[in-house]
Order: C-alpha cells, then sequence, then structure tokens
C-alpha cells in the first residue's frame, strides 16, 4: 500500500511540474504605424514633428492576470526598456493556461525607487548606468527618460525626465496572450508618438522631475501608450482628453477641496491621497471631497474603477 501511495504522489509531482508555463512579455516600439528607430520622423496629435534620440524606461509590479481573473506576480521584478530594442523577456514559470490580461507600472515603485542603485549587482536594471537613470536617493530613478529634437528643422531640443513617487501607479492591458510552442507570450505594442500626446515639442521643452510635461509623459505611458496586438487595448477612460478636465478647488485651500469634472464617468471613481514625500495618508471610494487637518503639499490620484485616470496637486494652507 505505502509502494502505491508513493506512485500516487511521484505522479502527482510528474504532472504540476507538467503543467508549469513559461510567460514571456513581449514589447514591441511603434512610430506612427511604423517600426520605431531614433532619429526617425513622428508627428504627435498637435501636429508637431519630433525625432527621438533617447528612450528608456522602467517596468516593474508586473502581474498576470489569467484563469477566470487569477493574479500572479512575474518573478521578474524589474525591466529596463530600450526603445529600439524593445523587450522580449520571461516573466517566470507558472501553472497557467488562458492569459487573460497584465497590469504592471511604469517606473520603480517606493521605496525600492529610493534605494541605493550600488546596492544592486552589475547586470541587474536597478544598478547605475550610463547614462544615468537615477535622479538621486531623495527623487529616486528616472520613471521614463525621452529626448529628441522638435521644431523647424529639427531644431529645439526636448527632454523629459520623468520620475517621483506620486506619478507611480499601475495599469491593466486585457489581453490574451499567445501561445508559441510550450511557452506563452503575452505581446503588446507601445505607440511613442501617443508618449507625447497633448505636448508640445515645435519650441523646445526641457523637464526634469515630477510635474509638468514630465507628469504629463508619464500619464500618457498609463494611459495611451500600451496596447494588446490580439485587439484588446487598456481598460477604458471614458471621456477624458486633458488634465484640464479635471479641477480641485479652492487650489490653494485652508483644508478643504472637491473635484470638479468637466466630463462625464460611467464608473465609480476612487482616489489615492498622498503626501510629499510619496506616503499614502488616504484610499477610498467618495464623491471627491477631502479634508486635510496639516498644512502642505498632497498629490491626489484619480482613478475610474482599477484604471489610473491622472495626478493632481493641491496645496493646503494654514
Amino acid at each position: 500500500m505505502k509502494q502505491i501511495y508513493t506512485s500516487i504522489f511521484t505522479l502527482f509531482i510528474a504532472l504540476s511540474i507538467s503543467a508549469q508555463t513559461n510567460v514571456y512579455l513581449k514589447i514591441d516600439h511603434f512610430l506612427n504605424g511604423q517600426p520605431f528607430a531614433f532619429n526617425s520622423t513622428g508627428t504627435n496629435n498637435l501636429g508637431n514633428d519630433f525625432q527621438v534620440k533617447r528612450l528608456e524606461y522602467y517596468i516593474s509590479q508586473v502581474n498576470i492576470i489569467h484563469d477566470g481573473g487569477q493574479v500572479t506576480p512575474a518573478t521578474t521584478k524589474y525591466f529596463l526598456v530600450d526603445g529600439v530594442a524593445g523587450l522580449n523577456d520571461l516573466l517566470g514559470n507558472f501553472n497557467i493556461t488562458t492569459i487573460e490580461g497584465i497590469q504592471l507600472g511604469i517606473g520603480v515603485e517606493a521605496p525600492a525607487n529610493n534605494s541605493d542603485p550600488a546596492s544592486y549587482p552589475a547586470g541587474h536594471p536597478l544598478y547605475p548606468r550610463i547614462p544615468s537613470m537615477h535622479w538621486g536617493w531623495a527623487a529616486g530613478y528616472r520613471f521614463v527618460a525621452m529626448e529628441g529634437m522638435g521644431g523647424n528643422g529639427f531644431s529645439q531640443i526636448f527632454e523629459f525626465h520623468a520620475l517621483g513617487n506620486v506619478n507611480y501607479h499601475t495599469f491593466t492591458v486585457n489581453t490574451a496572450g499567445k501561445t508559441m510552442g510550450n511557452d506563452l507570450v503575452i505581446e503588446l505594442e507601445a505607440n511613442m508618438e501617443m508618449a507625447l500626446k497633448n505636448i508640445d515639442v515645435s519650441s523646445g521643452n526641457v523637464v526634469h522631475g515630477e510635474t509638468g510635461d514630465a507628469a504629463n509623459l508619464l500619464v500618457n505611458f498609463n494611459r495611451d501608450v500600451f496596447k494588446s496586438t490580439d485587439g484588446n487595448n487598456s481598460i477604458g477612460i471614458d471621456e477624458i482628453t486633458s488634465m484640464d478636465d479635471l479641477v480641485f478647488y479652492p487650489n490653494p485651500s485652508k483644508g478643504r477641496v472637491q473635484l470638479k469634472a468637466n466630463v462625464s464617468f460611467e464608473n465609480q471613481l476612487s482616489f489615492d491621497v498622498k503626501d510629499i514625500t510619496g506616503k499614502t495618508i488616504d484610499s477610498e471610494i467618495s464623491e471627491g471631497v477631502f479634508e486635510f487637518d496639516k498644512s502642505g503639499i498632497y498629490f491626489i490620484s484619480i482613478y475610474s474603477e482599477s484604471t489610473y485616470v491622472g495626478t493632481k496637486k493641491v496645496v493646503i494652507t494654514d
């Protein structure tokens, strides 16, 4: 009898091992429908022609959605993506049958964002790079570094180094993935003209930090850049075309602010409130009314269902 139990156990282990599948994430970059290349000409929605000379960005907190809504974190924690090379890397080996989506963040989540790059082994995505992808311990890593030329005759420099804990968010792309041999591959396309959606690069634009068009660039990465190659898209964000459609007032305030949205939302909104250090101090579903006890600078991130819409800064005075 013991021998029978041993044989059954051995068979169970063998079947479990055989069910494990390698899952890969593949991202190809495009520019106005053509394969992305440095110094090739693209045009954004404002009609600005531009050429990109540097493009790097981090991906982190990857979760695979599969088999009826199960969520499995990827084994590989961080990816540094190059504009031309794209990405084709192993997420891990899992007991997964059917892919339904992928969740990921652009940048590096806290507290890893504020860690020492030298603490990572050489070759790790967070190890020091040349050119640097780290802004310093207080600010952390550059989530996206996008540089190039725009304007008449491509004579104007634009540089966006986007960073900041307050700008880190995750989003979901619905996708069924593809079966390739014994592997499952999640294929996304990244459209780089969408990275500069509503950003004027016609007269030069250099922004290094966590506000202005650097923050807008990250909003575009979270909302508009990535699509599934199988026809599924990121979860929709209603009618938002500009963050100007969302206003907290009064701002500055002596303690109470309220959201005014100039567009309608089909889904209920939720909010994540962080202080200037990136610490979450409130997370809730509400009507967009907030009371603050202390003066300071706060960042309120807005979500429609689980989809990140954008972040607004509010100033509370004494």
